[in-house]
Parts: structure tokens; sequence; C-alpha cells
């Protein structure tokens, strides 16, 4: 990092002649002016590319020096469009399940965490939670959540479940999906 100091008495030209000497062109510099009234350095542009008129320095960071920071711009340790690329191949390869539930599974699990659930059993002395009546199943609360609400719909759009029942429950899916409601 090199920062430049110039005051007001050195003559300013509109060019990069300007820059101080031991700036290398084979880099990209990231410029900065010091701003007195906000007491940070404001990102100005990159040099070479640097458009001077383009920064907008008050006339009270002006006074009585500019401060002009120039940051080396960092380069990439990693290629990240190849980075992102090998993300992208692995994730295709990767599947959350690798076995889907069958439906006539899929019932008899919400069917035996109702029946916790509602029964009045005590588990340490109190009536089962929804959450601890999952945990007794075997199965997270989020998932026999979403699976009640599939197994009310398709009954009430008259789903067949005893032909389904080795099914996977995508077919249950897909069956609530023809006649979702918008």
């Amino acid at each position: 990092m090199i920062i430049y100091s110039t005051t007001l008495n050195q003559s300013y030209q509109k060019s990069n002649k300007n820059i101080p000497g031991h700036l290398n062109d084979e880099n990209e510099y990231l410029v900065s002016y010091f701003s007195k009234s906000l007491n940070t350095f404001i990102y100005t542009g990159q040099y070479p590319e640097l458009d001077v008129n383009s920064a907008r320095v008050t006339h009270e960071d002006l006074d009585p020096e500019l401060w002009i920071k120039f940051r080396i711009k960092s380069i990439p340790l990693v290629d990240e469009e190849a980075l992102n690329e090998k993300s992208r191949m692995e994730r295709k390869d990767v599947h959350r399940r690798t076995k889907e539930r069958k439906i006539g599974d899929v019932v008899t699990k919400v069917i035996e965490w109702r029946k916790l659930y509602n029964s009045g059993e005590e588990f340490k002395g109190k009536k089962y939670s929804l959450d601890t009546a999952a945990k007794a199943v075997g199965m997270s609360k989020k998932s026999l959540d979403d699976y009640l609400l599939q197994i009310r719909n398709a009954r009430k759009f008259g789903f067949n479940f005893n032909e389904h029942k080795d099914d996977k429950i995508g077919i249950l899916r897909a069956f609530n999906k023809k006649f979702k409601i918008y």
C-alpha cells in the first residue's frame, strides 16, 4: 500500500503524470482518497483506468493537503469459475436421500405419531408434545407435519391409499399437485 500526499500549492494536472513513480504499470491499483470530514479513505476507482474527473473530492477534504492511497488489487489464489463448476458437478452427483419413503410406511408413522400425541400417555412425567412424539417415532416433526398435510389433501381429493401403499411418496405429492387450488 502506498499513501501519496500532495498539497494544494503543487500544480495538479488532470493526467496520470502526477501518480508517484514507484507504482508498477504491471499491477492494477485500487485508489482511495482520505476524507477529513468522514475521517476515512473513500474508494474512487482503479488505476490505470481511473477517471480523474469522476473523483468527487470536496473542498474541505483538500485543505491543506490531499492524501491518496494506492493498494494493489489482489489476485485470486484460486480460479473461482473452475471452483464453482466443480461444486456444481459434485452437487449433481449427491442426493439427499438414497431411499424415498413408501406411502404405506408414511401413513403408519403419521398415525403412530398422532396417537402418541393425542393418547395422553406420559413421557418423563409429561404428556407427549408433537416434538417428543416425533422423536419417539424416529422422524422429524417437520417431515411428519408435511406428510400429514399431504395425506389430508389426498384423502380430500379421493386418493386410493390401499392401491398405492407400496408406491413412493412422490406419487402422493404428484396427485396433490394436480388438484392444487390456487
